[in-house]
């Protein structure tokens, strides 16, 4: 007859019948050998070693939700040089470094984001300013940037300025209306027979009224404690492309042939 003492020792190493080696007292009791490696672990450190499975990629960061139901995907500052650009007119160091930096931080992802709305980056990183304007190359793009329509006196005092700013490369330029009228007197329109030109008081309140809107969009800086000095912001350096600095210089040497 079997006893329970007989079965229990029939699980331990060495085979089924086989009775358990006597235990010295105080020696700890032996803890049961590990089970055979199945063919499936084998396979699988196999073709580990062999680089048949690569490493599983890393989960993507979780994404930040800005408000309860926030659909969007960038990060904060992200988004914050993305606004500052589309609210314009343009993003610069000088103004707003925070903004700046978040722009140059993430570039690429507000690069893509503008191409969604079909708007090409102009960046320049040595005068540290940046807008953005249609992306002409797109075809059948709608026209997204709103155009200002400019004035007589607007045109004349912009290419003015523009030319201050080329003279002074890579320094600041400082504009005084006061001085900004005298030298733009060449320019004035007599009042045409019909009565469409400007006379000289007309030409210097349209001088003076571009000269608030360019204020206003950020162009000019007024000096502190100045309403009439302003620093011109390097923007117009970059602001026309190839075939708008012709057109302007063509114009501009048109006015000054005709002697308006």
């Amino acid at each position: 007859m079997t006893g329970p003492m007989e079965h229990l020792s029939n699980s331990r190493p060495g085979g089924a019948g086989q009775p358990a080696p006597p235990r010295r007292p105080g020696t700890p009791p032996e803890a049961p050998a590990p089970p055979p490696p199945s063919s499936a672990d084998l396979n699988a450190a196999a073709q580990g070693a062999a680089g048949g499975n690569p490493p599983a990629p890393p989960a993507d960061p979780p994404v930040a939700r800005l408000w309860p139901g926030d659909p969007g995907t960038l990060p904060a500052p992200a988004r914050r040089a993305l606004a500052a650009l589309v609210r314009g007119p343009h993003v610069s160091a000088a103004d707003d470094g925070a903004a700046w930096r978040d722009l140059v931080t993430h570039l690429d992802a507000v690069r893509s984001r503008l191409a969604d709305l079909y708007l090409d980056l102009v960046l320049d990183h040595d005068e540290q300013i940046a807008f953005v304007r249609d992306a002409a190359a797109a075809s059948g793009a709608p026209p997204v940037v709103r155009e200002l329509p400019l004035t007589f006196a607007d045109t004349v005092l912009l290419l003015h300025l523009r030319s201050r700013l080329l003279e002074a490369p890579g320094s600041d330029v400082v504009a005084d209306l006061d001085d900004v009228m005298d030298e733009l007197r060449p320019f004035r329109r007599r009042s045409s027979p019909d009565g469409g030109g400007l006379d000289g008081a007309g030409f210097d309140g349209g001088v003076a009224a571009g000269w608030k809107r360019l204020a206003d969009a950020g162009i000019l800086r007024p000096v502190p404690g100045s309403e009439r000095r302003a620093v011109i912001s390097p923007v117009l350096r970059t602001l026309f492309g190839a075939e708008e600095i012709e057109a302007v210089r063509n114009e501009y040497a048109r006015f000054s042939r005709e002697g308006l």
